[in-house]
């Protein structure tokens, strides 16, 4: 593919498929993938700003919820591509250039053969030494690679094809586009997680139904104490192992905590060691599948 997925959580239904970057299609192995009548319709930054980008990245600089900022970055990144302005987007995203915005720049840098520009960027997260940082670093090495040695995907050597099947065998923001690779060139199909309302998951099973997911409730939310507690959806399932993991908007795993659902249904999670911020909450009872729910932590 010539750019990196980048999704981010809704509000909407479920039956709302997520799509990448353009609001009219998703290029896929150069063949264009038009939306549909259930795809998301995004946050509507554009025509709230009468389709005027400066205007946009005013009303962007003053959003304070990150995660909307982010919507709203991306549907502007849509307008300018739509609009065969990619140089203003690159501009904008390099004015920024946040981890969010290295990552969306990458590609591009890639397709407009900027190659010092990804390299530099790569160089970034190579230095760092957590798992995401270290599974972009060994996926888009081989990327980078291929574009400066013009090799395509499918002259990928075994050495490679072995780094990307353990990125895609991961549970990194990079295992999707791993897995992208390793379907298209080898039609090997890698779904190493039980299905959630994730963006990884959505991203490597887009025709999955998440309809079916069960909810939980959270309280209080925004959490104002040392702990949470959770009210399962399932019935029944009293004294059951419950896990409970909390990410960050980035994905990236902040928290982690075992323990037994109440004859109530019910568990309590401490969440005294996590910084104030927005946080996603993933819930696991034994073999069901789990969901993700927004949690505002405000101590």
């Amino acid at each position: 593919t010539n750019f990196n997925f980048c999704y981010f959580r809704h509000n909407l239904p479920y039956t709302c498929n997520p799509v990448l970057f353009t609001g009219l299609t998703a290029q896929v192995i150069a063949v264009p993938v038009s939306k549909t009548g259930n795809s998301c319709t995004g946050q509507g930054i554009m025509t709230n700003s009468g389709n005027d980008p400066e205007f946009a990245q005013n009303l962007i600089d003053q959003q304070l919820d990150p995660v909307t900022q982010q919507l709203w970055i991306n549907e502007l990144i849509a307008w300018y591509q739509q609009q065969q302005m990619d140089g203003d987007a690159r501009a904008y995203l390099e004015s920024r250039y946040d981890d969010a915005s290295m990552q969306m720049l990458f590609p591009m840098y890639i397709v407009n053969h900027q190659l010092s520009r990804a390299q530099d960027i790569l160089n970034y997260y190579c230095a760092l030494s957590d798992d995401n940082s270290i599974a972009y670093c060994s996926l888009n090495t081989i990327i980078l690679q291929w574009a400066q040695h013009t090799i395509s995907p499918f002259d990928m050597s075994e050495d490679e094809r072995s780094t990307i099947t353990t990125i895609a065998n991961e549970l990194t923001p990079s295992s999707p586009q791993a897995q992208a690779l390793l379907q298209m060139v080898y039609a090997e199909t890698i779904n190493p997680w039980e299905p959630s309302d994730t963006s990884q998951a959505r991203l490597a099973n887009p025709n999955d139904d998440y309809s079916s997911l069960q909810q939980f409730i959270i309280f209080p939310n925004p959490a104002t104490e040392g702990s949470i507690l959770i009210t399962s959806p399932i019935e029944g399932e009293s004294n059951s192992n419950v896990t409970v993991s909390i990410r960050n908007i980035t994905g990236e795993l902040i928290f982690q905590h075992q323990t037994i659902v109440n004859d109530d249904n019910m568990c309590i999670v401490p969440v005294n060691s996590i910084k104030n911020g927005i946080y996603f909450v993933e819930l696991k009872i034994e073999n069901y599948l789990s969901n993700f729910q927004k949690v505002i932590i405000s101590k």
